[in-house]
């Protein structure tokens, strides 16, 4: 009489998997700059708090950013759509990007500001518009290269203050009674 062992044959194997895990990790190649940007941040805010009224260091940047700086003003007179963005790609790059950026204009205010933003690229020292300027997010730029081992923290944070300082009074000036806003 056959045994329910010598009726059916079973087979097994096993695979050793000896790689890093990395390559089993989801693929998000994008590098996290947080500490950077907080410090950059909290440098800046003393500097920009009064002009553009802003309430709180997060107004600039929460302490979750990864990757930019991304961020308005609370002045009545400054035109909600022109944004002031540093955008780190140190590590992919070795550069600092600084721009300004229209975000969810209407047609009119689009139109007009950027023309203030054209004016502005000429006079502000290593900035110009650019390639899309006439119709992308980004209307004026500067890279600013920093090197992995080079990053200097009150450098990267007083370019940030000093671009917003320049464009921020020139807008709150050009604009205080304009139509579109």
């Amino acid at each position: 009489m056959n045994t329910a062992a010598e009726e059916y044959a079973v087979l097994g194997s096993s695979t050793v998997v000896d790689y890093p895990r990395s390559r089993v990790q989801p693929e998000d190649d994008t590098v996290d700059y947080s500490d950077l940007l907080v410090r950059v941040r909290d440098h800046a805010y003393p500097q920009l708090k009064d002009e553009l009224r802003l309430e709180d260091r997060t107004d600039i940047a929460s302490q979750s950013t990864k990757r930019t700086i991304f961020f308005g003003s609370n002045h009545p007179d400054h035109p909600k759509p022109l944004k002031y963005t540093m955008d780190p790609q140190i590590e992919e790059e070795g550069l600092v990007h600084y721009k300004l950026d229209l975000w969810q204009a209407e047609s009119e205010q689009d139109t007009v500001l950027r023309e203030f933003l054209r004016d502005q690229a000429e006079q502000l020292d290593g900035y110009s518009l650019t390639e899309n300027y006439a119709s992308g997010m980004s209307v004026v730029e500067r890279e600013l290269e920093v090197g992995v081992g080079d990053v200097e923290i009150v450098a990267l944070a007083q370019e940030l203050v000093d671009l917003v300082t320049i464009v921020h009074s020139a807008a709150v000036e050009e604009f205080r009674d304009h139509d579109a806003f």
